[in-house]
Protein backbone atom coordinates (compact mmCIF):
# COMPACT_ATOMS: atom_id res chain seq x y z
CA UNK A 1 0.00 0.00 0.00
CA UNK A 2 1.23 3.45 -0.80
CA UNK A 3 1.63 6.48 1.40
CA UNK A 4 -1.30 8.06 -0.48
CA UNK A 5 -3.49 5.99 1.83
CA UNK A 6 -2.04 7.41 5.08
CA UNK A 7 -4.65 10.18 5.59
CA UNK A 8 -7.51 7.71 5.09
CA UNK A 9 -5.91 5.25 7.52
CA UNK A 10 -5.44 7.99 10.12
CA UNK A 11 -9.10 9.00 9.76
CA UNK A 12 -10.31 5.38 10.10
CA UNK A 13 -8.18 4.89 13.23
CA UNK A 14 -9.50 8.15 14.72
CA UNK A 15 -13.09 7.15 13.95
CA UNK A 16 -12.54 3.64 15.32
CA UNK A 17 -13.57 2.07 11.99
CA UNK A 18 -11.22 -0.87 12.38
CA UNK A 19 -13.32 -3.15 10.16
CA UNK A 20 -12.79 -0.97 7.10
CA UNK A 21 -9.16 -0.38 8.00
CA UNK A 22 -8.37 -4.06 8.52
CA UNK A 23 -10.33 -5.12 5.40
CA UNK A 24 -7.97 -3.03 3.28
CA UNK A 25 -4.82 -4.59 4.75
CA UNK A 26 -5.94 -8.18 5.36
CA UNK A 27 -5.40 -9.45 1.78
CA UNK A 28 -1.96 -7.83 1.61
CA UNK A 29 -0.86 -9.34 4.92
CA UNK A 30 -2.36 -12.74 4.12
CA UNK A 31 -0.61 -12.94 0.73
CA UNK A 32 2.68 -11.91 2.30
CA UNK A 33 2.30 -14.60 4.96
CA UNK A 34 1.32 -17.22 2.36
CA UNK A 35 4.58 -16.55 0.54
CA UNK A 36 6.59 -16.86 3.73
CA UNK A 37 4.83 -19.80 5.35
CA UNK A 38 3.79 -21.75 2.23
CA UNK A 39 0.85 -23.17 4.12
CA UNK A 40 -2.57 -21.54 3.87
CA UNK A 41 -3.70 -22.76 7.30
CA UNK A 42 -0.65 -21.26 9.01
CA UNK A 43 -0.96 -18.05 6.98
CA UNK A 44 -4.59 -17.60 8.02
CA UNK A 45 -3.73 -18.31 11.66
CA UNK A 46 -0.87 -15.79 11.72
CA UNK A 47 -2.94 -13.15 9.88
CA UNK A 48 -5.68 -13.60 12.46
CA UNK A 49 -3.15 -13.09 15.25
CA UNK A 50 -1.79 -9.94 13.56
CA UNK A 51 -5.18 -8.28 13.40
CA UNK A 52 -6.22 -9.44 16.87
CA UNK A 53 -3.06 -7.81 18.24
CA UNK A 54 -3.67 -4.58 16.33
CA UNK A 55 -7.29 -4.54 17.43
CA UNK A 56 -6.30 -4.93 21.10
CA UNK A 57 -3.73 -2.17 20.81
CA UNK A 58 -6.00 0.26 18.97
CA UNK A 59 -9.00 -0.45 21.21
CA UNK A 60 -6.70 0.11 24.18
CA UNK A 61 -5.91 3.60 22.91
CA UNK A 62 -2.44 2.92 21.51
CA UNK A 63 -1.25 5.65 19.14
CA UNK A 64 1.50 4.94 16.65
CA UNK A 65 4.13 7.54 15.69
CA UNK A 66 4.40 6.06 12.17
CA UNK A 67 1.79 5.50 9.44
CA UNK A 68 -0.53 2.54 9.95
CA UNK A 69 0.84 0.80 6.83
CA UNK A 70 4.24 0.62 8.57
CA UNK A 71 2.66 -0.66 11.78
CA UNK A 72 0.68 -3.41 10.08
CA UNK A 73 3.72 -4.77 8.24
CA UNK A 74 5.90 -4.61 11.33
CA UNK A 75 3.18 -6.37 13.36
CA UNK A 76 3.00 -9.04 10.66
CA UNK A 77 6.78 -9.56 10.89
CA UNK A 78 6.74 -9.84 14.67
CA UNK A 79 3.77 -12.19 14.69
CA UNK A 80 5.32 -14.33 11.95
CA UNK A 81 8.57 -14.60 13.91
CA UNK A 82 6.73 -15.41 17.14
CA UNK A 83 4.73 -18.10 15.30
CA UNK A 84 7.91 -19.69 13.93
CA UNK A 85 9.57 -19.54 17.34
CA UNK A 86 6.53 -21.20 18.89
CA UNK A 87 6.60 -23.96 16.27
CA UNK A 88 10.30 -24.59 16.75
CA UNK A 89 9.92 -24.73 20.55
CA UNK A 90 7.14 -27.30 20.14
CA UNK A 91 9.35 -29.40 17.88
CA UNK A 92 12.51 -28.88 19.95
CA UNK A 93 14.42 -27.47 16.97
CA UNK A 94 16.94 -24.62 17.26
CA UNK A 95 15.56 -21.29 16.11
CA UNK A 96 16.48 -20.10 12.64
CA UNK A 97 18.64 -16.96 12.40
CA UNK A 98 15.71 -15.13 10.81
CA UNK A 99 13.85 -15.10 14.14
CA UNK A 100 16.51 -13.17 16.06
CA UNK A 101 15.15 -10.03 17.66
CA UNK A 102 11.50 -9.35 18.33
CA UNK A 103 8.85 -6.76 18.89
CA UNK A 104 10.91 -4.72 21.32
CA UNK A 105 13.83 -4.22 18.97
CA UNK A 106 13.29 -2.54 15.65
CA UNK A 107 10.40 -0.13 16.28
CA UNK A 108 12.85 2.72 16.81
CA UNK A 109 14.51 1.75 13.55
CA UNK A 110 11.13 1.72 11.77
CA UNK A 111 10.14 5.07 13.27
CA UNK A 112 13.46 6.68 12.33
CA UNK A 113 13.31 5.31 8.80
CA UNK A 114 9.73 6.54 8.31
CA UNK A 115 10.69 9.97 9.65
CA UNK A 116 13.77 10.18 7.41
CA UNK A 117 11.79 9.03 4.36
CA UNK A 118 9.23 11.76 5.01
CA UNK A 119 12.02 14.35 5.16
CA UNK A 120 13.71 13.02 2.05
CA UNK A 121 10.44 13.26 0.08
CA UNK A 122 10.78 17.03 0.33
CA UNK A 123 14.06 16.97 -1.61
CA UNK A 124 14.56 17.09 -5.39
CA UNK A 125 14.76 13.64 -7.02
CA UNK A 126 18.54 13.29 -7.31
CA UNK A 127 19.18 14.51 -3.76
CA UNK A 128 16.45 12.22 -2.42
CA UNK A 129 17.95 9.24 -4.26
CA UNK A 130 21.43 9.94 -2.94
CA UNK A 131 20.29 10.52 0.66
CA UNK A 132 18.18 7.34 0.60
CA UNK A 133 21.00 5.20 -0.75
CA UNK A 134 23.61 6.59 1.63
CA UNK A 135 21.64 7.13 4.84
CA UNK A 136 18.86 4.54 4.66
CA UNK A 137 20.35 1.77 2.54
CA UNK A 138 23.89 2.18 3.92
CA UNK A 139 25.73 2.40 0.61
CA UNK A 140 29.09 4.11 0.40
CA UNK A 141 29.57 7.16 -1.80
CA UNK A 142 31.34 4.99 -4.38
CA UNK A 143 28.54 2.38 -4.38
CA UNK A 144 25.96 5.14 -4.69
CA UNK A 145 27.82 6.64 -7.66
CA UNK A 146 27.93 3.25 -9.38
CA UNK A 147 24.24 2.54 -8.65
CA UNK A 148 23.16 5.91 -10.06
CA UNK A 149 25.74 5.86 -12.87
CA UNK A 150 27.17 9.24 -11.87
CA UNK A 151 30.55 10.48 -10.76
CA UNK A 152 31.63 10.28 -7.11
CA UNK A 153 31.91 14.07 -7.08
CA UNK A 154 28.25 14.37 -8.15
CA UNK A 155 27.25 12.21 -5.18
CA UNK A 156 29.27 14.43 -2.82
CA UNK A 157 27.63 17.54 -4.23
CA UNK A 158 24.12 16.05 -3.99
CA UNK A 159 24.78 15.05 -0.36
CA UNK A 160 26.02 18.54 0.46
CA UNK A 161 22.99 20.21 -1.18
CA UNK A 162 20.56 17.77 0.41
CA UNK A 163 21.99 18.24 3.90
CA UNK A 164 21.88 22.01 3.49
CA UNK A 165 18.22 21.85 2.33
CA UNK A 166 17.29 19.56 5.21
CA UNK A 167 18.91 21.93 7.74
CA UNK A 168 16.91 24.80 6.22
CA UNK A 169 13.70 22.76 6.36
CA UNK A 170 14.31 21.81 9.97
CA UNK A 171 15.16 25.40 10.93
CA UNK A 172 11.94 26.65 9.32
CA UNK A 173 9.88 24.40 11.50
Amino acid sequence: MSDDRDPLDARLVAEGDLGTLFAAYYPVVLNRLRLRLRNDGDAYEVAQRVFERLCRELMGGKAYPVPFRVVVHKAADWTYKAFLAERHREQGDPLPDEIAGGPDGGIIEVEERAWMESLFRRLPDRERQVMTLVHLDGLTIEETARRLAIERNAVDQALHRARRRLRELMDDG
